[in-house]
């Protein structure tokens, strides 16, 4: 019961964040960079050359994708975003941080396979 508080706690404080006034171009770069941090400590990092649908898709990660879709509507189209909306990115952002561990490792075995390639080259 603690845990869940805690829980919908951080999404309302991180919800918060990202609402900055009737600005919500910089609403989406706090998100983004939110999760670009958390991709840098697993260990994927965003070449300066890349767009961010050109990153999500290197990565083929769900929350990616979709923080990405978010992220290009409300920086470049415009559009302000709802607050459920808001939430979903709050949503995403979790799960990311939640599989960092596991993504982790996943990006660890991409490293050592690269590298065996390479070997054999």
């Amino acid at each position: 019961m603690v845990a869940a508080a805690v829980l919908i706690h951080r999404k309302r404080r991180s919800a918060k964040l990202w609402r900055t006034g009737d600005d919500r171009s910089i609403s989406a770069v706090a998100f983004y960079r939110e999760m670009l941090k958390t991709l840098e400590r697993i260990g994927y990092r965003r070449e300066p050359h890349q767009t961010p649908a050109e990153f999500a898709a290197q990565l083929d990660l769900q929350p990616v994708r979709e923080i990405t879709i978010f992220y290009q509507r409300a920086r470049f189209g415009s559009i302000n975003l709802r607050e459920e909306e808001v939430m979903r990115i709050g949503n995403l952002l979790e799960e990311l941080k939640r599989n960092e561990k596991l993504l982790k490792k996943k990006r660890e075995n991409e490293k050592n396979e690269d590298h065996e390639i390479n070997e054999k080259v």
